[in-house]
């Protein structure tokens, strides 16, 4: 590994003014069409032997901007909240292709990120100042580059096994992707406002995430089982994501229909799910809870969390567009150290999309619940636990996630060309319980931390307002350029954790490259 970390002053303000100016310049146009993935497409480089070798690669450059809420001085130390830097990793992996149906693949990830920044980290409660503060509070150096194993495994092919499929080693996995249908509409349902809600690869963090284990599907294209263990990789913020999290272990089932895999009217433009999720983690971390420390202590221990859930997406043609239709929900039961796990999640969105016209704008409303704790003094804990998301792809600007908190969303997405989406979006945050805490993260990336920040919320439950904007550009087969603008605009609970500024402001520009 690399590192430098020299002390570099803050850039000026107007600097930093002008940078956020052409950041809403160039936005007000992330990647929000299918959110960017950086997928990796396959190049075979011919027959050797009993079979063929291919390769595969992607590369992302970022250049984050943030202006975090304002942290308050202490003992006459001041903090950074505004800050720009630079994320970047390469994608490398070589497979081979037996003529049987089975494949061997390995792919490498090599991460790197320049100049954090170095003093974004205020006393508990307001703690790190955004990404950057936690990338350097994480890797500890200002600027760091590293490789390590992304993937590894051996893989056999449904085609060719009867419909039996299997994926054996270090894999990446993101729920609610096991069907992706070929009808645009769905699609985008899926790949934007369904996968890893619970369980997601992190893509945009530099460290990623990888499950090791194995995971085993039967079925057809539209219709299948899948079933899988694994025990998550570090990474995220982590420059280097090779190491597993010691004490933290996954299991998943579900039940997949795509479109026409049941008879009748209802399943014509229709997907569904049904899964269980399996979580486990006895690493003897305190718990984030919104009980006193003193109660925290005395009640820690492992979590076995068990979630049952499923969602469904519908497509109706009315009029000169679509109608759709989206539902997920997700309850919880197990156990929270001593505490008895009682929780709950659902999402309802209802959209229209216009197929003709200039632009062909796709309108779209919605409300998610994640459960809060009401009662921090009974034996039950009733905060829904996100387990391993990709919190990327309900929240762009990661201040919050999807743990205690009730998102009232709308949001237009439009097509000025075939090859460019732009779109805005806004949500209205509340707690679901304000004598629970504020909670933002993703969920373990290491072996000492629990993955999830929490501040209080003093009483309060009005958490923000937040107005994003998108622009997202398919060059061509291989590139797109991304645009993001967020702004959050704090309310009572923000203001009570931050008085000195309430309002915070991310952006940045994004190229993803695929082979």
């Amino acid at each position: 590994m690399l590192r430098n970390s020299p002390a570099h002053p803050a850039p000026r303000r107007h600097a930093r003014l002008a940078a956020l100016v052409l950041g809403a310049v160039l936005a007000a146009l992330v990647a929000f069409g299918e959110r960017a993935r950086a997928d990796t497409s396959e190049v075979n480089l011919g027959q050797v032997g009993p079979g063929s070798f291919y390769i595969t690669g992607a590369a992302l450059g970022m250049t984050p901007y943030e202006q975090w809420f304002t942290p308050t001085p202490s003992h006459g130390q001041t903090y950074q909240n505004e800050y720009g830097f630079a994320e970047d990793f390469v994608r490398f992996g070589l497979g081979y292709h037996f003529n049987n149906g089975v494949t061997a693949y390995a792919e490498a990830l090599s991460p790197s990120l320049f100049n954090l920044p170095t003093n974004a980290k205020a006393p508990y409660p307001q703690g790190e100042s955004g990404i950057g503060s936690t990338y350097y509070a994480a890797n500890g150096t200002r600027d760091a580059i590293d490789i390590f194993l992304k993937q590894a495994y051996i893989a056999l092919d449904p085609k060719a096994f009867n419909g039996f499929g299997l994926v054996a080693g270090r894999y990446e996995f993101n729920d609610g992707t096991e069907i992706i249908p070929d009808d645009p509409g769905l699609r985008w349902l899926v790949l934007n406002r369904i996968q890893q809600r619970l369980i997601g690869s992190r893509f945009v963090l530099v460290g990623g995430r990888s499950l090791d284990g194995a995971k085993v599907t039967y079925g057809e294209a539209n219709r299948n089982v899948t079933m899988l263990y694994g025990m998550p990789t570090e990474g995220a913020y982590l420059i280097n994501g090779n190491n597993e999290i010691n004490g933290v272990d996954v299991a998943y089932l579900s039940f997949n229909a795509g479109p026409k895999a049941l008879p009748g009217w209802l399943w014509e433009r229709a997907l569904g799910r049904l899964f269980v999720i399996h979580y486990d983690d006895t690493r003897g971390i305190l718990l984030p809870d919104n009980q006193s420390l003193a109660q925290r202590m005395l009640g820690n221990g492992p979590v076995r969390i068990n979630t049952i859930g499923g969602n469904f997406l519908r497509e109706f043609a009315a009029g000169p567009g679509d109608i759709d239709v989206l539902l997920w929900g997700a309850r919880q039961f197990g156990s929270w150290g001593v505490q008895t796990q009682s929780a709950y999640a659902y999402t309802a969105e209802l959209g229209y999309h216009w197929l003709s016209g200039p632009w062909q704008p796709w309108l779209r409303g919605g409300y998610t619940v994640a459960s809060g704790d009401h009662s921090p003094n009974n034996n039950t804990h009733s905060t829904f636990f996100d387990i391993l998301p990709t919190p990327w792809y309900f929240a762009n600007f990661a201040f919050y996630d999807m743990q205690n908190v009730n998102d009232a969303m709308i949001e237009l997405l439009t097509y000025p060309t075939q090859s460019l989406q732009w779109r805005v979006d806004f949500h209205s945050l509340q707690l679901n319980a304000k004598q629970d805490l504020w909670y933002a993260g993703g969920g373990a990336w290491n072996d000492t931390l629990f993955g999830y920040q929490p501040r209080p919320s003093y009483g309060r439950g009005n958490l923000a307002s937040v107005l994003e904007t998108a622009l997202n550009w398919e060059y061509d087969e291989h590139l797109s350029l991304n645009w993001y603008l967020g702004r959050a605009f704090g309310a009572d609970v923000i203001a009570a954790n931050y008085p000195r500024g309430k309002q915070a402001n991310f952006a940045f520009m994004m190229a993803i490259w695929r082979l």
